[in-house]
């Protein structure tokens, strides 16, 4: 789902973070390596975290040039809001302000799924952090532990 590097650029990614309480320090860590291999990848793009549990807890935009290194801060001291239940649709919301090329949803996805319409059409990526739950729509990467 995510573009070629060689082939396609993209200028803007939102990726969402799950941040409810049945997601681990580390399942939620697991966000930044992701989030460092995007900016590698498009150095061009801007990428828009937002942290997620049943509301947008923290909405951060990495810009080009600057924001691998702001992300590689956050990296050092990662601090993550929310830690209460579950609902994506807010962070989905965003899609229709930042108008991104890609969204990235790191999850486990212990919550009742977004309609596939929220997402505006645009191509959705889940990063599963466990094997069991299977997304309605989008493209699925179930993520080995420890990557």
């Amino acid at each position: 789902v995510l573009p070629s590097h060689r082939t396609q650029s993209i200028k803007r990614c939102l990726f969402i973070v799950d941040t409810s309480g049945s997601m681990g320090t580390a399942e939620v860590n697991a966000a930044v390596p992701e989030m460092l291999k995007i900016m590698q990848t498009w150095k061009r793009a801007e990428l828009v975290m937002a942290q997620c549990d049943t509301q947008v807890a923290d909405e951060s935009v990495f810009k080009p040039g600057t924001g691998f290194r702001e992300l590689q801060a956050f990296a050092r001291s990662p601090s993550w809001g929310g830690r209460g239940g579950t609902d994506m649709s807010p962070a989905f919301a965003l899609a229709k302000k930042y108008r991104p090329e890609v969204i990235v949803c790191l999850t486990d996805g212990y919550f009742t799924w977004p309609d596939q319409s929220e997402a505006h059409g645009i191509p959705t990526l889940w990063l599963m952090t466990n094997s069991h739950m299977v997304p309605p729509w989008g493209q699925r990467i179930v993520m080995e532990a420890g990557t």
